[in-house]
């Protein structure tokens, strides 16, 4: 066995030109920065239709914002009115959050659309198509009626 120490190697980095990007890793960057400058648009884009459930649910927290901070009481009143618009309880408090960082650094609320606009928007409520809703209705008379001659004759 040697006992002679084995030096390392040392090259300078830096000297050599650099190699081209791979075709590949330019269309990436390419689609990379489309998606970067369209999220940038997105945040910056002010219009939004007002009546949005997005927008009425903050419009509705901004009116109960006692400074920056939000009373349980009130907290719930606006959680109602999102259920109501259709706007999930997650969402809800998302957009909570956003009025009330707005509120804290003293944006208007005008300036919080663009991150309103990433909220999932909101869907109304399901309802029963009205022939599912009188078909119930008919059923449950009859179910009533015939308890009611079974009751009687028996």
């Amino acid at each position: 066995m040697r006992s002679a120490s084995i030096q390392p190697r040392l090259r300078l980095v830096g000297d050599e030109p650099v190699a081209p990007m791979a075709p590949m890793a330019s269309v990436d960057a390419a689609r990379r920065r489309a998606v970067a400058e369209e999220n940038v648009a997105a945040a910056h884009n002010l219009a939004i239709d007002p009546s949005d459930p997005r927008w009425r649910v903050a419009l509705a927290a901004a009116g109960l914002l006692d400074g920056a901070a939000l009373a349980p009481d009130r907290r719930q009143r606006v959680l109602r009115t999102a259920r109501e618009l259709g706007v999930r309880l997650f969402d809800a408090n998302l957009i909570i959050a956003v009025v009330q960082d707005a509120a804290r650094s003293g944006r208007p609320l005008e300036t919080t659309a663009g991150t309103l606009a990433f909220v999932q928007p909101g869907r109304a409520p399901r309802t029963w198509p009205l022939w599912i809703a009188l078909g119930a209705a008919v059923l449950a008379a009859l179910g009533v009626q015939l308890m009611l001659v079974a009751w009687l004759t028996g």
